[in-house]
């Protein structure tokens, strides 16, 4: 009888977490927050001159998830008077995955409902002029 108990048990388990797979993720909206960045060089997000040393940053940023569909999304991400498209796509967790923009990439991860942490990053030679790296714990609006 304890078997057939733990059987039933799975079967729900397995039935409820397929389910949960099913839904397309929740990313549209308009997140804010501010970012905890390095930067070497000039860049247009952040108050910065070419040739600089590492200057230690935070720079509020707008992300704004217009159109989405199954696991893929698009918008725009926006700081400092700069405005970039954005595509991104979900893994298979539904709750993490990769964007990227004209000149850097980005991981994020949902950590609650309305919490989203991002970490964007890009070389010199994206740009020919700057290193980044930054997280960000962005809000939904």
């Amino acid at each position: 009888m304890p078997a057939a108990r733990n059987m039933a048990v799975l079967g729900f388990l397995l039935c409820t977490s397929s389910l949960a797979y099913a839904q397309d993720p929740d990313i549209l909206g308009t997140w804010k927050g501010a970012s905890s960045a390095t930067v070497i060089g000039a860049n247009e997000h952040f108050d910065t001159e070419r040739g600089s040393s590492a200057r230690f940053l935070k720079t509020e940023f707008t992300l704004v998830i217009d159109r989405a569909e199954g696991r893929s999304f698009s918008g725009r991400v926006s700081s400092g008077g700069e405005e970039e498209p954005l595509v991104g796509a979900f893994r298979a967790d539904l709750l993490s995955g990769v964007m990227a923009d004209y000149d850097g990439t980005y991981s994020f991860e949902l950590t609650a409902p309305d919490k989203l942490e991002l970490c964007y990053h890009h070389a010199a030679s994206a740009t020919g002029r700057s290193l980044v790296a930054a997280c960000n714990e962005l809000d939904r609006q």
